[in-house]
């Protein structure tokens, strides 16, 4: 029971660093957007 439990906890971590690197990556993108519009303002 603990192997399998340690292997599901593994497993669902793995997804969660996955998660988040995409998110991180998309939102890291719309705020290099939106910064590149921004520096356009203001010039």
């Amino acid at each position: 029971m603990k192997i399998q439990n340690y292997m599901m906890q593994n497993l669902l971590n793995r997804k969660l660093i996955l998660l988040i690197n995409l998110t991180y990556m998309l939102f890291s993108h719309r705020f290099q957007a939106y910064g590149f519009e921004t520096e356009i303002y203001i010039d």
